[in-house]
C-alpha cells in the first residue's frame, strides 16, 4: 500500500515536471517567433530615429528632486493631467493583455504605481508602445519571474509630474 502511494506520488512529480518543461518550451517557443518575424533595419529609418532621439533629447525636463539632484523625466509635447496619463496606460495595458493586479496613484507625488502579472513579450511590448506613443519613461520596474517560465510579476511606477 505504501508502495502503491509512493509510486504516485513520484508519478504525479514527474507529470508536473514535463508539465513545466513543455510551459517552457512553448515560452522560448514565442521568443523564436518574435525574432525571426523582426526584419533588418535600413540606414534611412535609422538616420530617421536618431533624428527623433536628438529632438526627445531636446524636449528633456530636468525636474529637481527633494534632495537636489537632477533626476531626467522626458515627456512629449502634449500636455496630459495626472488622471489622463493613468488611464492612457491603463488602457496601453489592457489592449496589450497585460494582468493589472493592483495600481495605485499617489496624489502627493504626483505619480502611479502599477503591479502587474503577465507573460514578457506582453510587457516589453508595452513598454515599446508606451516610449514611442506618450515618450514617458517608468521611474521604477522590479521584474520577478512567477512560478513557472511563463509569467513575470512585475512593479512599474511612473511620476507624472516633470
Amino acid at each position: 500500500m505504501l508502495a502503491i502511494l509512493f509510486t504516485s506520488i513520484l508519478i504525479t512529480a514527474f507529470a508536473y515536471s514535463i508539465w513545466e518543461l513543455r510551459s517552457a518550451r512553448n515560452t522560448l517557443e514565442q521568443y523564436r517567433d518574435r525574432a525571426y518575424g523582426v526584419k533588418p533595419v535600413s540606414r534611412d529609418s535609422l538616420t530617421v530615429l536618431e533624428n527623433q532621439a536628438e529632438n526627445l533629447r531636446k524636449l528633456e525636463i530636468i525636474r529637481m528632486d527633494k534632495g537636489g539632484s537632477g533626476k531626467k523625466n522626458i515627456f512629449s509635447s502634449v500636455k496630459l493631467s495626472m488622471e489622463e496619463k493613468t488611464n492612457l496606460i491603463r488602457d496601453m495595458l489592457r489592449t496589450r493583455s497585460v494582468g493589472i493586479e493592483r495600481f495605485r496613484i499617489n496624489n502627493r507625488d504626483g505619480g502611479s504605481e502599477f503591479t502587474l502579472h503577465c507573460p514578457p513579450i506582453p510587457f516589453f511590448g508595452f513598454l515599446a508602445e508606451l516610449e514611442e506613443k506618450t515618450a514617458l519613461e517608468p521611474d521604477y520596474i522590479s521584474i520577478k519571474p512567477a512560478s513557472g517560465f511563463s509569467t513575470i510579476n512585475v512593479t512599474v511606477r511612473f511620476n507624472h509630474v516633470p
